[in-house]
């Protein structure tokens, strides 16, 4: 049975050729079924990979964008605490210069003839 499957399968030159390639079709089907696993396997990795490699750029991204936006807001607020102490001590020394004149003034108190006609009153 099986030579003479054998003489029929490789008897004569078009039938070898036939026989090797329907073998060799059945080798690569064979080694296909047992190599897709690892094929989506090795899919899955790369695609968790590039994924992965994603999020860490976008992330990244951000971080820059904040140390701008941080870097921005901190030279405002510097700017903003120059004016501030400008002010504050253009206040202060207006303050000073109204007590000054303060002193100039004669005391401001009541005597008692003036409190006593009050509560007569």
């Amino acid at each position: 049975m099986i030579s003479t499957l054998a003489s029929f399968a490789f008897g004569n030159r078009f039938m070898s050729s036939i026989s090797t390639l329907v073998m060799v079709s059945v080798a690569l089907f064979g080694w296909h079924k047992i190599d897709k696993t690892s094929a989506v396997r090795s899919a899955v990795a790369n695609y968790v990979a590039d994924v992965e490699l994603e999020a860490a750029r976008a992330e990244i991204k951000e971080a820059n964008r904040r140390l701008q936006v941080s870097e921005k807001t901190s030279a405002a607020l510097a700017q903003r605490l120059t004016e501030l102490d400008a002010l504050a001590a253009a206040n202060i020394s207006e303050i000073e210069e109204y007590a000054e004149s303060l002193e100039d003034i004669p005391a401001c108190r009541p005597d008692d003839a003036f409190l006593d006609g009050l509560l007569t009153r």
